[in-house]
């Protein structure tokens, strides 16, 4: 479950065929776009390509479309790497980090007795 440790308990020669297809994928992906046959944000889904759903948007609407797939594609890597700098801060894995935020602290009975919000505020404030 620890990135870090994911990475080094693979053999060099799967970390190598990873890394061999991600760059394949970008490479085709970077060509259709610095070719002009797609704007960036455009993955060839919807109005120029594979459309299961019958998306039938105008010219502006599909441009909102990209700029989202960019931004959201964006955030993506940003929370991405900061999952990562917060597994490496705090020695725990991505999932004992959610369980910690889901779970009723035991020394408190919920909702009883005075302060019983300290599970927000702090005892006493």
């Amino acid at each position: 479950m620890n990135p870090f440790k994911a990475l080094t308990s693979v053999p060099f020669l799967g970390n190598l065929q990873i890394f061999g297809a991600i760059l394949y994928v970008e490479s085709e992906r970077s060509k259709r776009i610095i070719q002009g046959d797609f704007a960036p944000g455009d993955l060839g889904l919807g109005q120029t390509g594979w459309n299961p759903f019958n998306f039938n948007y105008s010219e502006e609407e599909y441009f909102e479309k990209q700029v989202q797939e960019i931004k959201h594609g964006r955030l993506a890597m940003i929370a991405a790497a900061a999952e990562l700098l917060q597994v490496k801060a705090s020695g725990l894995n991505p999932v004992q980090q959610l369980a910690a935020a889901f779970s009723q602290p035991e020394s408190r009975a919920f909702l009883e007795g005075p302060g019983a919000l300290g599970d927000y505020f702090p005892q006493g404030l």
